[in-house]
């Protein structure tokens, strides 16, 4: 029992002093290396942000590109706006066509795919609404050709 009772006082490091006579004494090294050494060199941000730019996809400027008109009748036909808007290529979605209901819920798809591709929703009339990628602008020309259509060009809501 007095071994293993010193086994565990040995063992927390609350043994003997004279157990440790076999070491060495503990050598100060710290003159060993030099202060300035070859192997260390100074990081910078500099290639790391470099090649950020080169990987990061260029920002096109808004162009201006044709408008697709839709008029959704079912859920499904959600999936094809999205691929239009992922296209970049603008939508003009009529959601007249369903109950109040379902263009509630075509329009928040649409809406959130919009917002997703960092493009913009314009409101052209009841329950009709123009959704542009990020690359597109709306031209002055394009709200006059809207118009002539019978579309009032307003803010999103």
């Amino acid at each position: 029992m007095k071994q293993l009772w010193q086994k565990t006082l040995s063992y927390l490091g609350m043994g003997e002093e004279d157990q440790f006579a076999d070491y060495d004494d503990y050598d100060d090294d710290r003159g060993a290396y030099p202060e300035s050494s070859s192997t260390v060199r100074k990081i910078t941000r500099l290639p790391d942000m470099q090649r950020a730019e080169k990987a990061a996809p260029r920002r096109q400027q808004p162009q201006e590109g044709k408008m697709d008109l839709l008029k959704p009748v079912t859920f499904a036909d959600a999936q094809v706006i999205a691929d239009k808007l992922k296209n970049r290529s603008s939508v003009v979605a009529n959601f007249s066509s369903c109950d109040k209901a379902l263009s509630q819920r075509l329009l928040d798809f649409s809406c959130g795919v919009t917002y997703g591709l960092n493009g913009a929703i314009h409101r052209l009339g009841d329950r009709t609404y123009l959704l542009t990628p990020s690359n597109v602008a709306v031209s002055a020309e394009d709200r006059r050709k809207l118009r002539e259509y019978g579309y009032s060009f307003g803010d999103p809501g």
